[in-house]
């Protein structure tokens, strides 16, 4: 990445995946070499931390086995409604393996930022996100 006129580079995640500066910060796509998201940091609304799921296929898996489950049950062989909980156990606990952590910068036209964190240390997200905190308050004075 070519810094600006007065940039400095103040952090990088991942590998120069995540690159902080005291103008902006930059996201690299892993699919491909040159994809990359960018946002100024005088543009940025919100960032958070939290969990999301990686994918709505287990929730539908998991309503349709309560819901075959529950038909089952209804059934005059218990067989079904053997199989039908063990399968809401096994797909309930996928689901809820699938939880991942990650960090989301929002700007204010709506791109946004999202990132993993289960390749972070703990610390270094944590002095990250103070310098990001820092320098976004830091860049909302001067405007």
């Amino acid at each position: 990445m070519k810094l600006y006129a007065n940039e400095k580079l103040l952090m990088e995640l991942h590998n120069h995946q995540i690159l902080l500066t005291n103008k902006r910060i930059r996201y690299y796509h892993r699919m491909s070499k040159g994809y990359y998201t960018s946002i100024v940091l005088t543009q940025i609304s919100s960032v958070s931390v939290g969990s999301t799921y990686k994918s709505n296929f287990f929730i539908w898996l998991v309503i349709y086995t309560i819901f075959m489950g529950m038909i089952s049950l209804f059934d005059a062989a218990y067989v079904y409604a053997f199989v039908g909980i063990i399968a809401m156990i096994v797909f309930g606990d996928l689901y809820l393996s699938y939880v991942k952590n990650q960090v989301i910068i929002t700007a204010k036209n709506g791109t946004s930022i999202s990132f993993d964190l289960s390749n972070i240390d703990k610390e270094k997200l944590s002095e990250f996100l103070y310098i990001l905190e820092k320098q976004v308050a830091q860049q909302a004075c001067y405007t």
